[in-house]
């Protein structure tokens, strides 16, 4: 379940952002440069070696840390795991998967650099000049990030659960926020699901109707500390 937020509570959850400081980063677009019908092109292939299909790639402008929204820098893998840039225009790049965004069902990798790192500064730069070409070139990710489930309570400062509070899980790195997941049950608990090894954090907001709409006000929130999930990670505990 996704609950989608009225513009009152989104204001709220953006302050939610600016207290875990996580950067939000503008989109630059790179199409003003030069075109010279460079192509970059290759296979990629999960950590078995088997080609990773309608997987996206990008490449990202070697003096930026965005994504590029000039669709020349994007390409999708197709069912033989083949990928290809061209029209490329003038630059130096890094090859990428998922950089600036959290890990999903249909990529579920934290950001990682051609040949082999995760380590931007050591990942190869492609400089595009013209006449220049990068062809079957093979793109092997690491294993797949494993998903685990997060459970936990929210509470008054007095110790007594919250009920139906909105629930969400924040991914530090990137800050991507999709709705709130869940809810409290009658005795606070909660229960979602993230990936392995990246950084997160809760947030938690209590509405005054039980239908959200754009007349709904935020009545209480809270956030839990910053954590990194694992096998290790403990139920977490909102505090309203």
């Amino acid at each position: 379940m996704n609950f989608k937020l009225p513009i009152l509570i989104v204001s709220l959850f953006c302050t939610f952002s600016a207290i875990y400081n996580v950067r939000a980063e503008n989109v630059q677009n790179s199409s003003a440069k030069q075109n010279i019908g460079v192509l970059i092109s290759g296979k990629l292939l999960n950590s078995n070696g088997r080609v990773r299909r309608d997987t996206e790639l990008e490449l990202i402008p070697y003096e930026d840390n965005k994504k590029s929204n000039d669709v020349r820098l994007w390409a999708i893998t197709d069912g033989r795991g083949n990928f290809a840039f061209k029209d490329i225009p003038a630059g130096n790049y890094h090859l990428s998967i998922n950089f600036n965004e959290k890990p999903t069902d249909t990529s579920p990798f934290s950001a990682f650099f051609y040949p082999n790192t995760t380590k931007r500064p050591e990942a190869e730069v492609f400089e595009v000049v013209e006449g220049s070409q990068f062809t079957n070139l093979s793109f092997k990710l690491p294993p797949q990030l494993q998903q685990r489930t997060i459970t936990g309570k929210v509470v008054w400062e007095n110790g007594k659960p919250v009920q139906d509070a909105l629930v969400s899980i924040v991914d530090i790195e990137v800050d991507i926020y999709s709705g709130f997941q869940t809810k409290t049950n009658a005795d606070g608990t909660f229960s979602l699901k993230a990936f392995a090894d990246r950084k997160y954090g809760i947030v938690a907001l209590l509405i005054d109707s039980p239908n959200l709409d754009l007349y709904s006000k935020p009545t209480a929130h809270g956030f839990s500390e910053q954590f990194i999930l694992n096998a290790e990670t403990k139920p977490i505990d909102v505090v309203l």
